[in-house]
């Protein structure tokens, strides 16, 4: 994966959002990247006797939300200044587009060439759908863009322990390599977990996992952990308040995973887990 150098932040102007856009702020300091503002506008319907109308309502909308952006852009930055000295200043551009935001953001995204994409997600449901919500939800599922979802009252650190949730595949290989080289410039420590959820287990699965990655001299900031319970949220979530984890990745490859993963039994403490930021590595297309 190439060094990140543009963000995507899609935004609806909520609160989860707004501080999302500060955590983003910062770490595109930290990266010494830039960071693409995105608001979607609905298109108002058209009626066959007033389509001029419909027009001019969407076109008002985005004048409306340009102004918002506008005052959130400088309203934030003020607030971050006061607390934080920018190394690199970020350049944040604005851009309101018409459309309907899952399709727009993926094509923006694609359209751009951006590195990652980052958005808040709201933290007092239950359900993954609400946790996420729909639109969180549907990029993670369609980009092959790396997502990072930050919870609504997640505070921007420096990131010094990384997480990654692995089930052992051939493929966390390469994502785990990736995500480090995505946080390379933190130099975080990264415990790659893996949890057992029946009582056979699978003897050395985990040695010979561990066993791919020796000789590598970035190895040296891998440690591994095979944990063992039925419900796999819960244990992520101790696992994640026991070592002080700053960020949670995993690799997201297809709708199966979703439909496999976010519909079973993770829902009692699932929330525990967005209290830090998740980031969904894809399967990148460069």
């Amino acid at each position: 994966m190439k060094k990140i150098q543009k963000i995507l932040f899609p935004t609806d102007f909520s609160p989860a959002a707004q501080n999302a856009f500060r955590y983003a702020i910062l770490l595109a300091d930290q990266l010494d990247a830039s960071i693409q503002l995105l608001h979607v506008v609905y298109p108002q319907a058209e009626p066959l006797d007033f389509p001029v109308v419909a027009t001019q309502a969407t076109q008002q909308q985005v004048g409306a939300a340009e102004s918002i952006m506008k005052k959130m852009m400088e309203e934030t930055l003020a607030q971050i200044q006061v607390n934080h000295e920018l190394k690199n200043n970020p350049v944040v551009l604005p851009d309101v587009e018409i459309g309907t935001p899952t399709n727009l953001i993926c094509r923006v995204a694609e359209r751009d060439e951006v590195d990652l994409i980052i958005m808040g997600t709201k933290g007092e449901h239950s359900m993954i759908e609400k946790a996420f919500g729909q639109v969180s939800l549907g990029t993670v599922k369609n980009t092959p863009v790396p997502v990072l979802l930050i919870p609504e009252k997640a505070i921007f650190k420096p990131i010094k322990t990384l997480a990654y949730a692995s089930n052992l595949l051939d493929s966390d290989v390469y994502y785990i390599w990736q995500t480090l080289q995505m946080m390379e410039s933190f130099q975080p420590a990264m415990k790659v977990i893996h949890v057992e959820t029946d009582d056979l287990g699978h003897p050395g699965a985990l040695e010979n996992f561990q066993q791919l990655f020796e000789g590598n001299p970035k190895a040296k900031h891998l440690s591994f952990h095979e944990l063992e319970g039925e419900e796999v949220d819960v244990v992520l979530s101790g696992f994640i308040e026991a070592w002080d984890v700053d960020i949670m990745a995993l690799y997201a490859p297809s709708y199966g995973f979703f439909e496999r993963i976010f519909h079973q039994s993770l829902g009692k403490k699932l929330l525990k887990i967005t209290e830090i930021p998740l980031l969904f590595m894809k399967k990148t297309t460069s």
